[in-house]
Formats: structure tokens, sequence, C-alpha cells
């Protein structure tokens, strides 16, 4: 069941502003927010499993610092009109998809956890209920996986 915070993001965006699901590349605006929300909830659980916990916000530089402001953001962009909620969101998920490439919320092979990893998690679940309430939002379920 996709974790979305209720009390987070209640706006009065319009339901049903739909974007294609395929062709499923970065092309497509629509399978960028989504994948996104799939590559967050996948660190999440990931997390979880090899036992890495949030950890304080700090330390963040250059990607995730501009994923953070984002974040910060998205109450006044769902406040506005529906386009450019939308078109929020897909800024928001470009930026997850960056600090996700760039700074990874997991340690590597053998690579005990640091304090960098428990602030990268807390980055990545953060930016799971912030998309998630951002799809829910517009009309659409928030999926795990694609």
């Amino acid at each position: 069941m996709p974790l979305v915070d209720e009390s987070y993001g209640v706006a009065d965006v319009a339901k049903g502003v739909y974007w294609a699901d395929r062709p499923r590349t970065f092309d497509n605006p629509g399978f960028v927010v989504r994948f996104a929300y799939a590559r967050a909830a996948w660190v999440v659980r990931a997390a979880g499993e090899l036992g890495v916990e949030n950890g304080p916000p700090e330390g963040y530089a250059g990607d995730e610092l501009v994923l953070l402001r984002l974040l910060g953001e998205m109450p006044g962009w769902a406040a506005g009109e529906a386009r450019g909620f939308v078109s929020f969101l897909e800024r928001l998920g470009r930026a997850y998809h960056d600090v996700h490439e760039r700074c990874p919320a997991l340690p590597k092979g053998d690579e005990k956890p640091r304090a960098v990893h428990g602030a990268r998690v807390a980055l990545a679940r953060a930016a799971r209920i912030a998309i998630g309430n951002g799809l829910t939002m517009i009309g659409e379920t928030p999926r795990e996986r694609i």
C-alpha cells in the first residue's frame, strides 16, 4: 500500500490530469514522476531490509539541496493551478532521479552504513511521501513497482 501522509498537501488541484503510461522512458514526464515514486519506495524498503535507519538531515549538498528546496516548495505549488502543479511534479521527479543516481542512499557492497546514508534515506522517504501525495492529488494511485 502506498505511503501517503493524509495531513500533507490537501490542495484543490484538478483531478484527471493524465500523463501517458508509455513510453516508459525519461522523455515521458509521467514515467519520470511515477518512476521517481517507485525508486524512492524501493530505497525505503531496501533501507529497512539492510537496517539503514533515517538519519538527521545533515550534510546535504548539490543535487540533494535542489531536491530539498523543491520539497519545501510543494505546498505553494499545490495551492496553485493544476498545470503548474503537474509541471512542478515533473521537476520534483527529475530532481529525485538526480539524487538517486549521484548520491546513493544505500551502502554499496560490503560498505557499512554511515551517517550520510541515513540522511539520504530520510530524503528518499520525504520524496516518496511528497511524490505520492502529488500523484494522489492529481487523481493517480502511486505504484511502488512499475
